[in-house]
């Protein structure tokens, strides 16, 4: 099999300071990429000049700011590899990264089936210090697409995918939350999915980071929801009530997170989304779901914890402990 041609894809916003460690990483494989396309999303720093000064096979597409799926969609519609691998513009990766995925591909007896390959992953800090970043293995599962929308199991970094299937595809832009997500759900239906075993895509943690910011696993939660209910192709409507309960699990988790960290505002817009999504629960009715309000507990600690605040926040915890009482099982 001859060796693939591949587009290495970079979106970036305001990415100056790592822009070109994560170039350079790109330009460093030992398996080539045919060209490496920036695509500089509305940058007010000089990021697109950073990338400039790489020269060919560097190329720099400018555009106003709108998001990273706007961005990757429009570096795979211009890509003229038969192959795209993206790498977000903090990240990077070990020089063998674009070889070794393609050896997994040469080596799978499914050949053509195969559309995306991953690798795992390895967290570095400011500092230099690395950090296991663990990731579920779900590819295989009975259910692929709807584990990757509950699952984090593959980097954006991390993946290099058939263009043609990219371009079916393609990133959802009607959201800036969880588009990688919903991006492998997706693409998962178009055929399968391989991962290299050794951590080469290293990724990097900063305080900056959208994953980070209070609310993000709020709107995350609920645009994964809403985009599956638009695509029954990819989650059929009798398994929606499933996606629903693993991610109230989820949201469950998340609340306990969010009152540790005495973080009341995160912790009710976690709230009102599990009320979205609880498939028992009716306005006019006692509240049964969320495994019998499985989480109360956690109401009434937040509640002894906010009993001493005033203002909106005590408001919601009385709220939130009289919903309890009344969902206690009788």
């Amino acid at each position: 099999m001859p060796g693939p041609s591949v587009s290495v894809i970079i979106p970036c916003f305001n990415a100056a300071p790592f822009l070109g460690e994560a170039i350079r990483s790109a330009l460093d494989q030992s398996l080539p990429p045919v060209e490496v396309i920036v695509v500089d999303d509305g940058s007010t720093d000089d990021s697109a000049e950073i990338a400039q000064s790489f020269g060919p096979p560097v190329r720099v597409l400018r555009q106003e700011n709108h998001g990273e799926s706007v961005a990757r969609n429009r570096g795979i519609d211009e890509a003229a590899g038969d192959w795209v691998a993206l790498l977000d513009a903090d990240d990077v990766w070990l020089p063998s990264k674009l070889r070794q995925q393609w050896e997994l591909v040469e080596a799978d007896p499914s050949g053509d089936e195969v559309v995306c390959i991953g690798t795992r992953c390895f967290a570095f800090a400011e500092d230099g210090r690395q950090s296991e970043f663990p990731q579920p293995d779900t590819f295989d599962l009975p259910e692929p697409s709807l584990e990757l929308l509950v699952e984090c199991a593959i980097s954006p970094s991390a993946a290099m995918f058939r263009r043609r299937d990219g371009l079916a595809c393609g990133f959802p832009e009607e959201t800036r939350s969880s588009e990688d997500m919903i991006f492998f759900a997706h693409l998962r239906t178009r055929g399968r999915f391989l991962r290299v075993d050794d951590p080469l895509t290293g990724y990097r943690r900063s305080d900056a980071q959208q994953t980070k910011t209070p609310g993000h696993l709020a709107r995350s939660i609920r645009c994964r929801y809403e985009w599956a209910e638009r695509h029954p192709d990819v989650i059929p409507p009798a398994r929606l009530p499933h996606l629903r309960s693993r991610l109230l699990d989820e949201v469950a988790t998340f609340i306990r997170r969010s009152e540790a960290l005495d973080d009341l505002v995160s912790a009710s817009e976690l709230r009102t989304i599990a009320l979205e999504l609880d498939p028992e629960h009716d306005s006019g009715s006692r509240p049964t779901g969320w495994r019998k309000w499985a989480i109360r507990a956690d109401a009434h600690d937040a509640v002894r914890r906010g009993s001493r605040r005033n203002g909106p926040a005590s408001l919601f915890y009385r709220i939130m402990r009289r919903l309890a009482e009344i969902g206690q099982p009788r």
